[in-house]
């Protein structure tokens, strides 16, 4: 009978698996890096919205409403 598994006390497919998933998080972090930086210079595809946006509310001067209402009548 082959040796294969981690229950035969094969780990050399446990550590490549590791190892794969360790690659794909750098290159995941790096690539998401990179993407930002390039929003960032672009100006009309920033992340953040200005100051008197952010102060009046996102839902009136994003999407032209409310999206709730602090009145009590509720």
């Amino acid at each position: 009978m082959l040796n294969v598994g981690l229950i035969d006390g094969e780990t050399g497919l446990l550590w490549a698996n590791f190892r794969a998933v360790i690659a794909v998080a750098v290159y995941s972090g790096i690539m998401t890096f990179i993407i930002l930086k390039i929003l960032e210079v672009i100006p009309a595809l920033g992340l953040r919205v200005i100051s008197e946006q952010e102060d009046l509310g996102l839902d009136i001067t994003l999407h032209g409403e409310r999206g709730y209402v602090a009145d009590g009548a509720d």
